[in-house]
């Protein structure tokens, strides 16, 4: 039983140790091994400040306490539900922990600033998957749960919706388009469309073929009210356009939707001709 505190940043320190392969990394890592803590050799383990961060939200942790977001204090090993505010009895430890928290917000800003616009990489291997996750809808178009991750979109009802990634294409070539779909038996005949904006090189078709699951059994969940919402897709090919080098936004969008909405979508994949 191993009592101390670790985190995922120690898996790689703590793997290549095991198994005598050295880490060879372009930057140092923030982790370090717990291998002495297997070996039974704590003696060799030195305590640390172990920091979380969720979007704007960051808190860090030491063996015995967490300071969250808010500047709250919690002795875990005594409230892991982390009900009771203990700042008051350990005023010392709060300050520390504010104070080593906030060095290490302004530093974290410092490090993620330039590339908090980063685009996705498409054509740098010879395909590429955009998922629902990382793009922005517009106009009528929701997701299918608050939180991206393992979303898709979903209520497409107007022709001049859209759904947009911002890309950097990285070699000028040809690109086949593939959407991962669910459409209603009354919405085929909907035509989908995608192009970079300025450029008029698109891909577009007529989605001729019905396929509308229902969503997966709730009840099967280990969670009995998880927020996600999933059921299956399947992929239908747009066709080939060509993408120049270089960063850019490419939107997908249906020019003429003959029913009551266009496709639900849970990805598109590019792949390089």
């Amino acid at each position: 039983h191993v009592k101390q505190v670790t985190g995922a940043i120690d898996l790689l320190p703590s793997l290549t140790s095991l198994t005598g392969i050295p880490a060879r990394t372009a930057k140092p890592m923030d982790g370090v091994s717990f291998k002495p803590l297997l070996d039974n050799q704590t003696e060799l383990w030195k305590e640390r400040d172990l920091f979380s961060l969720w979007g704007k939200k960051a808190s860090v942790r030491t063996e015995r306490f967490r300071l969250d977001s808010a500047g709250k204090l919690y002795d875990i090993g005594k409230d892991r539900g982390q009900r009771i505010n203990v700042s008051a009895k350990h005023p010392a430890e709060a300050e520390r922990l504010k104070a080593v928290l906030a060095k290490h917000r302004v530093q974290m800003t410092r490090e993620y600033e330039p590339f908090k616009d980063r685009p996705f990489t498409v054509g740098y291997g010879r395909s590429t998957t955009l998922p629902a996750r990382d793009g922005i809808e517009h106009g009528s178009i929701e997701r299918s749960a608050k939180a991206p991750n393992n979303s898709f979109f979903k209520n497409w009802k107007n022709e001049d919706d859209s759904i947009t990634w911002k890309v950097d294409i990285g070699q000028t070539a040809d690109y086949e388009a593939t959407v991962y779909y669910t459409c209603a038996k009354q919405n085929t005949g909907v035509r989908i469309r995608i192009a970079l904006d300025g450029y008029k090189a698109a891909a577009e078709t007529e989605i001729t073929q019905a396929f509308d699951p229902p969503l997966y059994d709730k009840s099967k969940e280990r969670v009995a009210k998880s927020h996600y919402f999933q059921k299956d897709f399947k992929p239908f090919k747009l066709g080939t356009l060509r993408l120049k080098k270089g960063k850019g936004l490419l939107r997908l969008t249906a020019p003429k939707i003959v029913g009551a909405g266009a496709i639900d979508l849970y990805s598109i994949r590019l792949d390089r001709k």
